[in-house]
């Protein structure tokens, strides 16, 4: 079997044995949507950021109960595959949730006179939660084939502290732009002066080369961690 085709047999096997977790974060989604009915956005933008943060938890989980790392790693796949497999999960599950958040965020809306800039602004919107999500995902994979499945886990927690820590500090000091009356989806997707463009552009591709990093850094990790 070739290394690509070992690797999209790993990352379909994942993808497999997650199908209850992906369900279960789609219907997240979709249920704070529908209950945000575009007046705010900012909790299914929450639940979709944390759905793609928890998803290599998820996968660490899996692999350290099941002893399939241990078990690959005495096959003949490349620690690249091994690893690889896991960031492509992640990605995949991350662009179907932003994908599915973005349309239930127009669904719910009601916008239909300003469709084409509330859909390009609900899109750029759910990109960017997407984007910033994959980072601490990525450090939490690290973590996990640099320590084990309790690091990840500890790199999850370490992450919603400092997020809760950064709201706490300033809820108070940001206020919330956006109004229903914006004909858009909800103050959390509301108009920012200029619109989305090369500024998000940019920061999803920080994000993104930042995962990537985190992948190269997992990939050393993992060839020098002995199981």
């Amino acid at each position: 079997m070739s290394v690509w085709r070992s690797l999209a047999w790993n990352v379909y096997k994942d993808l497999c044995l997650m199908r209850r977790a992906l369900v279960f974060y789609s219907a997240m989604v979709l249920v704070f949507a529908a209950l945000d009915s575009g007046r705010n956005s900012g909790p299914m933008l929450g639940v979709l950021a944390a759905s793609v943060v928890m998803t290599p938890n998820w996968l660490a989980y899996t692999e350290e109960r099941s002893r399939g790392l241990v078990l690959q790693r005495t096959l003949p796949i490349a620690p690249w595959v091994i690893v690889g497999a896991k960031y492509v999960d992640t990605l995949l599950v991350a662009g179907w949730l932003g994908l599915l958040g973005a349309v239930a965020a127009m669904a719910t809306a009601g916008a239909t006179p300003g469709l084409p800039a509330a859909t390009s602004l609900a899109g750029g919107t759910a990109a960017l939660t997407v984007a910033a999500a994959l980072v601490p995902a990525g450090i939490s994979l690290w973590a996990f084939f640099r320590w084990g499945y309790q690091a990840a886990r500890y790199a999850l927690l370490g992450f919603f502290m400092a997020v809760m820590a950064v709201f706490v500090l300033l809820s108070e000091r940001l206020p919330l732009p956006g109004d229903p009356s914006d004909g858009v989806p909800g103050g959390a997707l509301a108009p920012v002066p200029g619109g989305p463009g090369w500024g998000a552009v940019t920061l999803v591709g920080v994000a993104l080369g930042l995962y990537l990093l985190a992948a190269v850094a997992s990939y050393r990790a993992m060839r020098g961690r002995e199981l």
